[in-house]
């Protein structure tokens, strides 16, 4: 066992198994309030004093749009560090310092540190602690800018002890309703708590049910709203990224070209730019947008275990979509971007998510289920998701290479349903040990 192991074992112990039973929305309130307060009591106790932060929040998307702003900003020649959860194959994926992982060294630097406010505070959660190591490591670090991405929800957040200079909410549907409700409006007003007065949000996809929510929100607290929902059209898509026009405040930009691929990601992009021509208005000492370099960042995106391809003939796609509206964008995918002969589908999922397996179902030519076993997240067996023809086989590992034998050079292997599912068989084509030391996602 290395140093790093030891570390990341000590942040370990603080997971809680979160049980089957629902909770009650008193008792939902309760947790949701006590996390913001341990979170900001962190904070103040690392003595953290942040760069100028966006934060981004919503449904789905708000991932890639943390990755789109880190990298336009990052071709504009800023330092920047980002921050997001949950991570694929190590906990140092949490946070970024100019694109790359946070080096074993300084992890541990920063958990002995956390560990420390641990003593002070037993009850701080796993997830509060890994944010504190991933800020001390952007403040260490001397980004210029932070961008981060909220966890649940966003009112009772732990990043929402933070102050962003602008905040970002991408979506608002169903995802976590055993905490944040079942309805869409009980939903937005658990990320419309992200707003802050007198600064700009950015609105993306949002639904009309949703929408008063928020706009009583900004209205509430003096929080100037921004649409980015029309903002970006596409022109074309392929698996190789797509193409797409942008016309915001004061920038419009022809033909743009973005890594990533999916009339969802081409929205993304739109509000990231319209998140970056606000950071840019409220910070002209640090940016001022450029076409070019604008191009360039976007060009050069890259996020593992969204339609993410592992390999070709037969072309594997590592996608972590796990409700509704991730399913239907990926499924948009599927249809409008990529050509094969045969759909293979190898799917696993946590119990409180959505059934969705019955989709897949009917779009597969084989569908092979497996079980996806996370400490403390129940989780559906290969036998519970299997509908008519699917083959269940429990561990992921065999499920992914039995799809892997019987498809064809033509075929098509999709990797859903969870990212954590994602994040146990992506090491088939990037090591773990790779990834930590190199650095990267990616390495060679």
């Amino acid at each position: 066992m290395t140093d790093l192991d030891t570390a990341i074992q000590r942040i370990d112990s603080l997971l809680a198994e979160s049980g089957d039973s629902l909770p009650t929305s008193a008792e939902r309130l309760a947790r949701m309030q006590r996390q913001i307060e341990r979170s900001r009591w962190l904070l103040a106790d690392l003595g953290i004093t942040m760069p100028p932060v966006i934060l981004v929040g919503g449904t789905s998307g708000k991932g890639s749009v943390v990755m789109q702003i880190e990298a336009v900003l990052r071709a504009h020649g800023l330092r920047v560090g980002t921050y997001t959860s949950p991570y694929l194959q190590t906990p140092l994926e949490v946070v970024r310092v100019e694109g790359r992982l946070m080096p074993p060294d300084a992890a541990i630097r920063h958990i002995d540190r956390v560990m420390e406010s641990v003593a002070r505070m037993p009850d701080l959660h796993y997830l509060e602690a890994w944010m504190g190591v991933a800020l001390l490591h952007i403040v260490e670090s001397g980004c210029d800018a932070a961008v981060i991405e909220v966890g649940m929800g966003g009112r009772y957040d732990r990043t929402n002890a933070l102050d962003p200079a602008v905040s970002v909410i991408t979506t608002v549907h169903y995802d976590h309703m055993r905490m944040l409700g079942s309805s869409l409006q009980e939903i937005a007003h658990h990320k419309a708590g992200i707003l802050r007065a007198h600064r700009p949000a950015i609105l993306g996809q949002i639904p009309d049910p949703a929408r008063p929510v928020i706009e009583a929100e900004a209205e509430a607290v003096g929080a100037s709203l921004v649409d980015s929902g029309n903002v970006a059209h596409p022109i074309d898509l392929t698996a190789a990224g797509a193409r797409f026009d942008y016309h915001g405040e004061g920038l419009t930009l022809r033909d743009v070209h973005l890594s990533q691929t999916g009339a969802h990601q081409v929205a993304n992009a739109g509000t990231a730019l319209r998140a970056l021509e606000a950071f840019a208005a409220c910070h002209p000492d640090l940016l001022t947008l450029d076409a070019d370099r604008i191009r360039e960042g976007l060009k050069a995106v890259r996020f593992a275990g969204r339609l993410e391809m592992a390999q070709g003939r037969p072309t594997v796609i590592l996608d972590g979509a796990h409700n509704g509206e991730k399913v239907d964008a990926l499924l948009d995918a599927l249809r409008d971007v990529y050509t094969y002969d045969r759909l293979i589908v190898v799917l696993g999922m946590l119990r409180t998510k959505q059934a969705i397996a019955d989709r897949f179902a009917r779009i597969a030519d084989h569908l092979i289920t497996t079980t996806v076993p996370v400490y403390g997240k129940p989780s559906f067996t290969a036998a519970e998701l299997a509908h008519d023809d699917a083959v269940p086989i429990d561990d992921a590992g065999e499920a992914l290479a039995h799809a892997l034998t019987i498809a064809s050079p033509g075929d098509l292997v999709v990797v859903t349903g969870s990212l954590y599912l994602v994040g146990m068989l992506r090491p088939v084509w990037y090591p773990t040990a790779d990834v930590i030391a190199q650095r990267t996602m990616f390495p060679t």
